[in-house]
């Protein structure tokens, strides 16, 4: 890994500091976190400037951006579209709107605030495909469709609500243990800090349509 960085304070007490790490390569937080080499990787090249009045630290400015980002999940290649940003500005800290696309199929969004009061603002959505969920569970032997996520967090760091939606489309699924495939599955659920709720879910197994709780025929 390299890095550089320079600092200076000026004639009105103020530091101005900033620093580049190019290029880091995510293998090594892949194997902290326990996961196989193939399913998380890739790189991001992180830059940083600050202002900060030593007098007074609070009324101080800063911006973390992070371009390019390339991540690698389950072998699909996902890259950011634009920079992502995070701007420290009157005690408080905003992620702007980020763009994540695959290069196949798939796209994830967010942007969230954190007030000087500690209120935090957080949204995020996605579409991702199912597919990626094979190399991250050894009891599935084929996934497809797709999943869709809208999600909210808000109140404090430490204990945040959360609420959202969620919806598979076009699924199927066949688990190594079983012989026949679920298709055609289409579901419909909420989340929240209590968990996931489904709302509806339908499918095919066998020749015959299956609900959650409703026998196939």
């Amino acid at each position: 890994m390299r890095a550089s960085g320079s600092a200076r304070i000026d004639a009105g007490g103020v530091l101005l500091a900033e620093a580049a790490v190019p290029d880091v390569d995510l293998a090594p937080l892949t194997r902290a976190l326990g996961l196989a080499p193939a399913t998380l990787g890739g790189t991001l090249s992180v830059r940083a400037t600050a202002r900060v009045p030593l007098a007074e630290p609070r009324h101080g400015d800063g911006v973390l951006s992070i371009d390019p980002v390339r991540l690698v999940v389950a072998g699909d290649t996902w890259a950011s579209q634009g920079p992502t940003q995070i701007r420290w500005a009157q005690g408080g800290l905003s992620l702007a709107e980020f763009r994540l696309a695959a290069k196949n199929e798939g796209l994830v969004s967010g942007s969230a605030t954190l007030g000087a009061d500690g209120k935090l603002d957080a949204r995020a959505s996605a579409q991702v495909p199912l597919a990626m969920l094979a190399d991250m569970r050894p009891e599935i032997r084929e996934i497809g469709g797709v999943l869709d996520l809208s999600l909210r967090a808000s109140g404090s760091p430490a204990a945040p609500a959360f609420a959202g939606e969620g919806a598979i489309h076009r699924g199927n699924l066949l688990l190594r243990d079983r012989p026949e495939t679920l298709r055609d599955v289409e579901a419909r659920f909420g989340l929240s800090s209590q968990g996931v709720q489904l709302r509806e879910a339908t499918g095919s197994l066998g020749g015959g349509r299956v609900r959650p709780g409703v026998p196939s025929r």
